[in-house]
């Protein structure tokens, strides 16, 4: 899983499942603990590097190094407004 360095304006990260590893995302270990409160949460992030298993390139890349709980922000009601025409509907009993 990539998640989202910078947060949205209301404080959650974006995040994906699979595919290429995009900039500005960091990759979560698959051995962090996800709190309740995701994809609103606060993160730390570094570069970290992983040796060549193949005698190749060091891997380096931008991984999540801790993961902590955010307060998830109260949503607005929705109110739902009739249009005219259900109005008009409504009281002509159509």
């Amino acid at each position: 899983m990539y998640i989202q360095i910078e947060p949205n304006a209301d404080g959650s990260h974006d995040y994906q499942i699979g595919g290429a590893l995009e900039s500005g995302f960091a990759v979560v270990p698959s051995d962090m603990e996800i709190p309740n409160s995701f994809p609103y949460v606060d993160i730390e992030v570094g570069k970290v590097t992983h040796p060549s298993i193949d005698g190749g390139a060091d891997i380096v890349r931008m991984e999540v190094l801790s993961m902590t709980e955010r307060e998830i922000p109260e949503m607005p009601e929705i109110v739902y407004e009739p249009s005219a025409d259900e109005v008009l509907n409504a009281l002509l009993g159509v």
